[in-house]
Order: structure tokens, then sequence, then C-alpha cells
């Protein structure tokens, strides 16, 4: 019996022993460990390793509100660090492409919708779809995603898009006897004209009906009213690999621009902004944004004077100008999962209503994302019904008249076009070359470019 209570005494006390031995090596259960420096839990270890990727963006937005992203990100990724770069407008992109070129550009980077051929040419940009983005996230994007295309693979993700619209000044068309902005091109060149000749002084109108020029002076904006011309005449860039603007769609689209000036319905020289905001000019096309940066929208003594219009109907269709804003990533760059975490998340729906705050048009099929992120959308568009009811009216033509093949055509000889166009066709619609000769010399020049 004693030997038996010897026995339990000793088990009991090499019990307390391993037990305590055990509580010491644990560091304490309950508490949680605690790593030996310099090895760490999963939890610490993820944020000694943080990741910083470095963002270059255009002014889509102010360099307020791009900062303002990407310290929402930061705030929402503790495993990743966005430095945000905004660069301007005049030399952005090719700040960029020079970086991307000599291999220390950014992770991730702003790139137009339609891509660059440059780039598609140096592999900068890896296919989306090997960045972890899915074809389920892929069909929520309208058609247009197809711009951002090479052989049906998708390389950059579009934040939001462009497109030309006529602007009209109601009341001046009413003065005239319109009640309706034009839905052809002959009409808004009779309705023009008819503006322009009721208030002529000393051989010139007082107010102009119609104004093809903008702030850029021929420069950006000769190219945009160019191609919303060029479609609407059912025009291509490019036929069989060489340059074809020289062709009866470019050469209607350029004499229709030209007659507004040599019969005096239009004068060189007058900014077609200002002469709107002045009420000396009665229509205008342009970019759909200018009425939010103009602040015309708020402008007490404008803002109820004013429409934004689809465009008229040419010979071929009411298609025009579409442009856009994308994010792409370096190939090149290390941290690809990382940057791809934020592309993902900066091209998400829920950012739409940013991007609409300069009613640029949101990059979704809004059917087929979260009913949450679309009622948002919707609410702010039924602030202004009657504009977005024109933008998409517009955006729909463009779709259906296949503007996204003539984007895909674009970016081919893209650059040489781009500085073309507004010399040879200012020369051209001022009379100091012919129509044909223009065209001519851009197409020579686009496909030197082609053959490099």
């Amino acid at each position: 019996m004693q030997t038996n209570r010897h026995k339990l005494r000793v088990i009991a006390v090499m019990l307390i022993l391993v037990l305590a031995v055990a509580g010491c090596s644990s560091g304490g259960q309950s508490g949680g460990s605690t790593p030996a420096p310099g090895t760490g839990s999963g939890e610490s270890q993820a944020k000694k390793e943080k990741v910083t990727i470095e963002a270059w963006m255009l002014p889509v937005v102010s360099e307020e509100k791009w900062q303002a992203l990407a310290d929402r990100f930061n705030a929402e990724h503790e495993d990743i660090q966005v430095n945000m770069t905004v660069l301007p407008w005049t030399n952005g992109r090719e700040q960029i492409k020079t970086a991307l070129g000599a291999g220390n550009g950014p992770d991730v980077y702003y790139i137009p919708v339609g891509l660059d051929q440059d780039y598609i040419d140096a592999k900068i940009m890896p296919p989306v779809t090997t960045l972890g983005v899915t074809q389920e996230e892929l069909d929520q994007y309208l058609p247009l995603i197809k711009t951002n295309s090479v052989d049906g693979e998708i390389y950059a993700l579009p934040l939001a898009y462009d497109i030309v619209m006529l602007f009209v000044n109601k009341e001046i068309l009413k003065q005239h006897g319109f009640d309706n902005p034009p839905a052809t091109y002959d009409e808004l060149y009779n309705m023009a004209s008819a503006i322009s000749q009721a208030t002529m002084e000393n051989g010139k109108p007082a107010v102009m009906g119609f104004q093809f020029r903008g702030m850029d002076e021929h420069l950006n904006f000769m190219n945009h009213i160019w191609e919303t011309l060029f479609k609407a005449e059912g025009g291509d860039y490019i036929t069989d690999g060489k340059s074809s603007i020289n062709s009866p769609a470019g050469q209607r689209a350029l004499s229709y621009m030209k007659k507004f000036y040599e019969n005096n319905v239009s004068i060189p020289g007058i900014s077609a902004i200002e002469g709107f905001e002045n009420e000396t000019i009665a229509m205008i096309p342009y970019i759909q944004t200018v009425a939010s940066d103009r602040g015309w929208y708020t402008k007490e003594e404008f803002k109820d004077k004013w429409a934004m219009v689809p465009m008229p109907k040419g010979s071929v269709s009411s298609a025009g100008y579409l442009g856009g804003h994308s994010v792409a990533v370096n190939a090149k760059s290390p941290k690809a999962r990382e940057t791809a975490v934020f592309m993902k998340w900066l091209a998400s729906p829920e950012h739409a209503t940013l991007w609409m705050e300069r009613d640029l048009v949101p990059a979704h099929d809004l059917e087929k994302i979260d009913p949450a992120i679309k009622q948002q959308i919707e609410q702010m568009m039924a602030s202004r019904a009657a504009t977005w009811d024109s933008i998409y009216k517009q955006l729909n033509v463009n779709i259906e008249a296949g503007v996204v093949e003539l984007q895909l055509q674009k970016r081919l000889g893209y650059t040489q076009r781009w500085n073309a166009v507004p010399n040879q066709f200012v020369a051209a619609v001022t009379g100091q070359i012919s129509i044909e000769e223009a065209l001519t010399q851009v197409d020579r020049q686009v496909d030197q470019g082609l053959r490099r």
C-alpha cells in the first residue's frame, strides 16, 4: 500500500515537471507566440515585406483625386503601397513611353484606349488574363474593351471613355427659327450658314453658326473632329496594310470642313470654346468632358442656354470619335502580382462615379455589375438626365457602327497621323493646299511610320 502511494507521488511530480516544461516552451499559447527577432509570424512578416509599386497616371481627374485613390487603396491593402505620380497631358505619355523603353518605367501606368503600337511591339504589356483577371470579369465590360485587344487578348483595362458630342446654344438656335438641333450634317451646315449670314457685320459673322476648332487650336481637336467626320462617312484608316484616308470618305469629310471657311460661315482663328461661352458661336463639336471642366452646369447666366446632343448623321452613320483612358501593367515589373491587384481595383466599377464627375462614360455594362454599384451610377446619371441620355445614344451609335475596328486601325501609324493631320488639314480647309494633296501627305507620312 505504501509502495503504491510512493509510486503515485512520483508520477504526480513527473506530470507537474512535464507540464511546467511544456508551458515554458510554448510561451503561453493563450496570449499568442512571441517570435524571435527576424523570424516573425505570418502577419508581422507580411507587414515587414510590404511591396511598393509605382503608378504613373495622367490627369483624367485632378492630382488630388488620384492621390486620394492611392491613399484609399493603401489603407485597404496592408501588404501593398502605391506611390502615385500624375504627369501632365502635354508630355506625360512620352515620359511613360521613354521610361518603359529604358527599362526603368513604372509598375503600372496610364495608356489611352486603343493602346499604342510601340508598346505592343516592345511587348511591354502582358495580357491581363495572365495577371489574374478572369473572363467573367472581362465580360462585365462594354464591347469597347476590344479596342484594348491584340489577337483577341486584352492588354489593358479601361477606366472610362471619351466621345465627341455636339454642343448647341438653344437660345441662339431659337432666335433664328430652329427649335431642334441638326439631325444630319447637311442640316448642320444649313443652320450654321443661316445664323452666320443673319449676323454678318463688315464681312464677318458676329455670331458664327458653327466652329470646328478648340482651345488648343487645331492640335488635339483637329484629330478628334476629323475622326468624327471620317467615321460618319464610313472611312477606314488602314486598307491592305497602308494608310487610306485619301479615299472618297476622306475627301467628303475634309471637303465638308473646308466649306465652312471658304463660304465665310466660320472664321479661322477663333476659339470654339471661348466663342461658345460668350455666345458668339452657336454650335461646336467637342469631347463631352468640356461642360464639367469649364463649369457650364453651374455658370449662372449660361447653364440653361446650352445642351449636349448626339452628333448628326453623315453619309453612312452618326458615329464619331472614341477615346478614353486605360491602365496597364509593366511586363518587366518584378511586382506583377501586387501591381495587378491595384490595376483591377482601380478599373473596378465602384470607381465609375469618380470618372463620371467629368461626364466620362463608365467602361462597364451596367446590366452586368453589382446592383448596388449600378444604383449609385444611375443616381448620378439622374442628376444630369438629358446629358447622359444623349451621351449613351451617341455611345451606342458608335458601338453599332463598328468604331472598335477603326480604333484598332488607328493605333497603326498613330503618332505620324496625329502629328500630320493638324498641319495638313489646316492648310487644306483654309485653301492653301488642295484636299487631295493634304490627304495624300498624311497617307505618305503614316506609311513611312508603318515601314519602320
